[in-house]
């Protein structure tokens, strides 16, 4: 593409800068039997390696810019697999992310039902305790309440 635009530049730079008008068919005609009958020069040589140089220098010109373009598009596509690259780490580093935070919400879980645990089985110890306290109670009333008829009892058998 480069190259096809510099082509058109340079043909567009070699033309006449105005178009003149044309010649008359007689004089066409007449220069038409003078040519055929010169016979080739040096000067149509010389014309003839010009063109060739000329020619030379286009190919030239355009393996360069055919190069230019190349090189172009390998750092395009160069820079294009760097971001690509970069578009992946990235996500890989997002995906991490989400992963680690997901394994912190997991465990907090873990560790907010073993505290609930916890305090579960301590509720049921404070309990067990309570009932086991209020037994000794009622059992030493129990027993201050027999040791109390019975010496009402002594008492009375005392005074019979």
């Amino acid at each position: 593409m480069l190259a096809d635009m510099l082509h058109e530049i340079t043909q567009l730079q070699r033309g006449p800068a105005h178009p003149t008008p044309l010649p008359d068919s007689g004089f066409i005609q007449s220069a038409m039997l003078n040519q055929c009958s010169i016979p080739p020069t040096t000067a149509t040589r010389q014309d003839s390696q010009a063109k060739k140089l000329e020619e030379m220098k286009h190919a030239k010109n355009n393996a360069i810019a055919a190069k230019r373009e190349a090189a172009l598009e390998a750092k395009l596509k160069a820079a294009e697999n760097k971001a690509t690259e970069a578009r992946a780490r990235k996500e890989m580093a997002a995906e991490k992310k989400e992963a680690l935070a997901q394994a912190r919400k997991v465990e907090a879980a873990k560790k907010r039902a073993a505290i609930v645990e916890a305090k579960r089985i301590a509720a049921e110890e404070r309990k067990a305790l309570t009932v086991a306290k209020k037994e000794m109670a009622a059992a030493k009333r129990a027993a201050v309440a027999r040791a109390r008829e019975e010496t009402q009892a002594a008492k009375k058998a005392k005074k019979n």
